[in-house]
C-alpha cells in the first residue's frame, strides 16, 4: 500500500530545500498534526535518539494524535492542564503519545513537560503533576510534580519519585515535588531536583541520581541546585545554583564548582542551562558574569549585560566564550541563549535574540578552530512554515554525529484564532535540521 503521508513529507522537504539558495540543509517538521501542517503548542523539545530516528516533545494540541481531549476548552486561558510527552518516529512518520497509564488510557487532568530520551531511544523520563498516571501516585494537586520514566519496548510507566510519599501523606504540612529530569544515554540514570519541606522547614532544593536498574536514589547535589545535566553513563553530574555552576563526580563523591574568573573568583553574574559532554570532560552553561574571561566586553559600566554562553574544559580548567551577546540602551535580554553542547563537546549551537544587529538564527560555535558559522535564519524557515526561531533552556537538541539539529521556531500570534489557539496563539514547532558539510552559510559578527 502507498503511503501518501510519507510521501508528502518527503516533497515538502524536497520543496524547501530547492527554494534555498546555496543552503544545502533539509528542514523538518517535527510536531506534525494528523492534517499533515505543524500542530504547533509546543514549549519544550526532549533530544534525539542516537540514530537520528526518535524526537521527543511536548505540546498543547489535540491535533497530534486521535482521541487527545484532555484539553476540551477553547480557551487557552480557562485550564491548567493538556500538556503532553509525544515522540516521533522519523523513520514511520509516526507520532505516539507517552504520558499515558499503564492500561493505554488517557489522564485526565495535569500537565506532563519536561522530557527527556536515552540514547537508543526506549527510555523517556518526563516530569508531571498528573495523578493517575500510575496507581502508586498519592499527591493531587497542580504543581505538585513527580518524576515518571517510561520504557517504550515494555510500554509500561514507573513513578521513580514515590520513595518521598510517604512523609507527604502522613504529614498535612509536607510540601514536595521533582521537576526537571534528565536521562543519562545509556538509559541507566535519571538526573533531577527535588525540592522537600515539613512544616516550614526542609531540603531546600537538591539534586537527585536515580539508578534505573538497581531501583536505587540517591542525592548528588545538597543546598539549592537546580537544574541537572549528566553525562553519558551517569558518573557526572553539573548542575546550577545562582552564581555557581557545579560538577559532582558520582564515584569519587567531589564537587568542583567551575563558574569562576581566571584568578578564582566566583562569576559575579546569574548562571544557568548546564550541559555537559558525553565523557563528562565539557561543561557548558549560560551566564550575565563579567569575569569568567579576560576581556569581557561585559566589562564596562556603561554596557548592559547580555547572557552569553561559556564552555568550560575540565582537563585544562580553561573557560571559553562561546558567544558574544549585542548591547544597546534599551534592551537588556539581548545576546545568545538556548546554548546546547554536542555529545563530542565539540559544537555548541545557540540561538540569537537582536533582530537590529543580525538576523534571528540558529549558530555553531566549533570549540576546535574557534569559528562561528549561522546555519539558518528566520527569513530562511519562513519560506516554508512562516515562523520566527527562539532559543531557550532545553530548545535545542544535537545527534551525536553533529548533522542533525533540533530546535523550537516560534510563529506570528497576529492571525489569533479561538478555533484553533493552539497554533494561532501557541504557534511554537519543533523542527529537524540536518546539515549539510558545506552548511556554513555565514558568520557571526564577533566585533
Amino acid at each position: 500500500m502507498v503511503n501518501f503521508k510519507k510521501i508528502i513529507a518527503l516533497l515538502f522537504v524536497i520543496t524547501f530545500v530547492s527554494q534555498q539558495i546555496g543552503l544545502c540543509n533539509k528542514l523538518e517538521i517535527i510536531s506534525v498534526g494528523m492534517d499533515g501542517k505543524p500542530a504547533g503548542g509546543c514549549i519544550s523539545l526532549g533530544g534525539i535518539s542516537d540514530d537520528k530516528r526518535y524526537v521527543v516533545f511536548i505540546s498543547l494540541s489535540n491535533q497530534i494524535v486521535p482521541g487527545d481531549t484532555n484539553w476540551v476548552s477553547t480557551d487557552p486561558f480557562a485550564s491548567s492542564s493538556g500538556w503532553d510527552v509525544f515522540v516521533r518516529d522519523r523513520q514511520e512518520q509516526k507520532t505516539t503519545r507517552i504520558n499515558l497509564t499503564n492500561e493505554g488510557k488517557q489522564i485526565e487532568k495535569g500537565n506532563s513537560t519536561k522530557p527527556t530520551i536515552s540514547g537508543d531511544g526506549n527510555m523517556i523520563a518526563y516530569q508531571s503533576d498528573a495523578w493517575d498516571i500510575v496507581p502508586s501516585d498519592q499527591s493531587s494537586g497542580y504543581g505538585v510534580y513527580d518524576i515518571f520514566v517510561h520504557n517504550r519496548s515494555t510500554n509500561k510507566t514507573e513513578m521513580i519519585t514515590s520513595f518521598f510519599q510517604d512523609d507527604f501523606v502522613q504529614n498535612a504540612n509536607a510540601y514536595q515535588f521533582s521537576y526537571n529530569p534528565y536521562l543519562s544515554k545509556n538509559g541507566k540514570y535519571t538526573a533531577y531536583t527535588h525540592f522537600y519541606m515539613i512544616n516550614g522547614v526542609g531540603s531546600g532544593y537538591s539534586i537527585h541520581r536515580f539508578d534505573l536498574i538497581a531501583h536505587k536514589d540517591e542525592a548528588a547535589l545538597d543546598g539549592d541546585w537546580s537544574y541537572p545535566a549528566i553525562n553519558a553513563d551517569g558518573r557526572y553530574i553539573v548542575a546550577s545554583s545562582s552564581f555557581y555552576v557545579g560538577v559532582k563526580d558520582m564515584e569519587t563523591g567531589e564537587i568542583t564548582v567551575i563558574s569562576k574568573s581566571p584568578s578564582g573568583d566566583y562569576a559575579n553574574g546569574e548562571c544557568t542551562n548546564p550541559h555537559i559532554s558525553g565523557d563528562g570532560r565539557f561543561i557548558l552553561y549560560e551566564s550575565e558574569a563579567s569575569n569568567l574571561v579576560p576581556d569581557d566586553p561585559h566589562k564596562s559600566p556603561y554596557l548592559k549585560r547580555g547572557i552569553d554562553s561559556f564552555i568550560y574544559d575540565r582537563e585544562t580548567k580553561e573557560t571559553t566564550l562561546v558567544s558574544l551577546g549585542e548591547y544597546d540602551s534599551t534592551s537588556y535580554d539581548n545576546g545568545a541563549r538556548g546554548s546546547s553542547l554536542s555529545p563530542d563537546g565539540r559544537y555548541v549551537i545557540f540561538c540569537n535574540y537582536n533582530e537590529t544587529a543580525t538576523p534571528i538564527g540558529l549558530y555553531r560555535f566549533d570549540r576546535i578552530t574557534k569559528k562561528t558559522d549561522r546555519l539558518i535564519t528566520d527569513a530562511e524557515i519562513n519560506q516554508a512554515y512562516n515562523v520566527k526561531i527562539i532559543g531557550f533552556g532545553g530548545s535545542i537538541s544535537i545527534s551525536p554525529d553533529n548533522k542533525t539539529v533540533v530546535f523550537l521556531g516560534w510563529g506570528d500570534t497576529s492571525a489569533y484564532s479561538v478555533k484553533d489557539w493552539y497554533r494561532s496563539y501557541y504557534p511554537t514547532n519543533v523542527f529537524l535540521l540536518e546539515l549539510d558539510d558545506n552548511s556554513e552559510i555565514g558568520d557571526w559578527p564577533l566585533q
